[in-house]
């Protein structure tokens, strides 16, 4: 039977809270190809509902794909640290860099800083949009962060193992073209750098990447203070490889 748009995110939700489970029960190393898989899952409904957005059917709405953006991020957000754990370098840069492609793509600011406090009064006369995992509505404040952090993930995977900085082989710059084939979509997603980073080499990218996080982040606890740990981190990283 083929596949669905919904049937792949019940799929990658199923195996998500699968991997959860597994690592409250120690199983690191399963619980890192569960999460492994499961973005696959939910980076498939992605693709599916993207293409049926583009063919003009109606479905689904912007707000559709945002919480599927989410959900696609928040799933590597989590796997990532525990693929780094084990060692799986190539699927933590690979799942890492997916992560910034969802995250950005459902971000409100867009990455800009300046665009933040504008986004978060906004906010306020929007419906909620569902969150796919449980976690309650979100909001632009969570989906700003979300691409802050996913900023900040793959700039600390990049710092902390050099191995990791190799020139790129033919990025894809992060944009709202309309999906392909499956395949091409997880190669694209997988290989994902931020226009902001277009033409940069590996180290300017870490760095680049490091200095959005901590600039997003400043902006989101001028607005919030429980931002602070989150800013913190990003300014401890951005002055760790500075030079």
């Amino acid at each position: 039977m083929a596949r669905t748009a919904d049937s792949s995110l019940q799929t990658g939700l199923m195996r998500w809270d699968t991997a959860r489970r597994q690592v409250q029960e120690g199983e690191r190393r399963r619980a890192a190809l569960t999460y492994h898989v499961g973005v696959q899952d939910v980076l498939l409904s992605v693709t599916l509902s993207r293409t049926a957005q583009a063919s003009g059917s109606g479905l689904p709405g912007s707000s559709d794909l945002v919480a599927l953006y989410h959900a696609l991020a928040a799933m590597t957000r989590e796997g990532v640290p525990l693929m780094e754990q084990i060692n799986a370098t190539k699927p933590a840069r690979r799942n890492a860099r997916t992560g910034l492609a969802a995250a950005h793509l459902a971000d409100p600011a867009q990455g800009r800083p300046e665009q933040v406090a504008g986004a978060l009064a906004a906010d306020a006369e929007s419906p909620p949009v569902l969150d796919l995992n449980g976690d309650g509505p979100l909001s632009d404040e969570v989906l700003i962060a979300a691409a802050a952090e996913a900023r900040l993930i793959l700039a600390t995977l990049l710092a902390d193992r050099p191995d990791l900085r190799l020139p790129h082989r033919r990025p894809w710059s992060i944009t709202t073209e309309p999906a392909r084939h499956f395949a091409w979509e997880r190669r694209r997603f997988r290989y994902a750098m931020l226009p902001s980073c277009a033409g940069l080499s590996p180290v300017d990218e870490m760095r680049q990447l490091a200095q959005e996080s901590l600039l997003l982040y400043t902006e989101l606890w001028r607005a919030n203070s429980r931002h602070e740990p989150a800013r913190d981190r990003a300014r401890d990283l951005a002055a760790r490889i500075r030079n």
